[in-house]
């Protein structure tokens, strides 16, 4: 699996996750809302017994929050012990990719430079290979 990778549009553009790195895809619906949280966390979501943080990714990235529509896609992932939905403007498919992963360019610029690991050619396109667990750290990272 480690040359597979979900591919799907965050804020506009088309990135790539490895496939190890995603527990599930879903559909999110009832959102509950937690005070005193960073914007992007849009809040709560049940999902079979557990409970997990939604963020969206767009206004993660771009600093203007996404539009959330009743039942958004979501790409579910654990990053230290805890279940975490990242609401994505589209889901695509499951794709091996034509190359290895290559360096991020110098031009890539604020919140994308932080959850970027690598560049990615899929299907002839060129995209940005995003990890998860980045958007915690990138966080974890400004607060110290």
């Amino acid at each position: 699996m480690n040359n597979l990778y979900l591919i799907a549009t965050m804020a506009g553009e088309d990135i790539a996750i490895a496939a190890d790195r995603v527990e599930s895809v879903v559909k999110v619906r009832d959102i509950i809302s937690v005070p005193s949280v960073k914007p992007y966390v849009r809040g709560l979501f049940a999902l079979r017994s557990r409970v997990l943080t939604v963020i969206d990714s767009s206004h993660f990235v771009t600093g203007n929050p996404g539009k959330i529509a009743n039942e958004h896609a979501a790409i579910v992932t654990q990053i230290g012990g805890h279940f975490y939905g990242f609401l994505v403007d589209s889901i695509q498919d499951v794709c091996s990719a034509e190359s290895a992963e290559s360096v991020l360019p110098a031009t890539l610029h604020g919140m994308w430079r932080e959850i970027g690991t690598a560049m990615l050619s899929v299907d002839g396109k060129t995209m940005l290979v995003v990890d998860p667990a980045r958007f915690i750290e990138a966080e974890t990272t400004k607060a110290a």
